[in-house]
């Protein structure tokens, strides 16, 4: 899981000036959270405006994720679009309500076909897809098993914890 850190003093900052940006994120948390500013904007701050600058971006971020709704294609309209920059599908929403189906006409093992995952009339390898969500590398997925015919009234999971199984 990500944490955002404030930082309470200058000393928490970790400041990577580049030739024309300032890179600011807090110490103990290097990677998440970077502030980037111009150059010249950041010569022109005090300390204590670069600690509040820095806060506010950090407020920001957890306010975002907080209120970030994911977006859905309503049925019957295409969950997919076709990137003709990538040479690849990609998702048009934030949701991808697919089935896990067969391609027999895929090759695979003994010309028996190759798993697929379906998304409205297209039919993807297992390699589409994974090359398709490979452009969300760091962001979180959640991936639910249902009959197919729930996908768009999706039923509220049941928290098990253990030793309650």
């Amino acid at each position: 899981m990500i944490t955002y850190k404030k930082a309470r003093k200058l000393d928490d900052l970790l400041v990577d000036c580049r030739e024309d940006q300032v890179m600011l994120g807090h110490r103990e948390s290097v990677s998440e959270g970077i502030l980037c500013l111009k150059r010249s904007e950041f010569d022109s701050l005090s300390g204590r405006q670069i600690l509040k600058r820095f806060n506010a971006y950090i407020d920001t971020l957890l306010e975002d994720i907080a209120t970030e709704r994911p977006i859905e294609i309503a049925d019957g309209e295409p969950q997919l679009k076709w990137s003709k920059m990538c040479q690849q599908w990609t998702p048009a929403g934030d949701v991808l309500r697919c089935v896990v189906d067969w391609n027999s006409n895929g090759g695979g093992e003994n010309g028996l076909g190759k798993l697929a995952i379906r998304i409205d009339d297209k039919l993807l390898t297992g390699k589409e897809f994974l090359d398709m969500i490979e452009t969300y590398e760091g962001w979180g997925m959640r991936v639910e098993f249902m009959h197919e015919n729930r996908l768009t009234s999706r039923p509220e999971p049941i928290i098990r914890t253990k030793g309650r199984e």
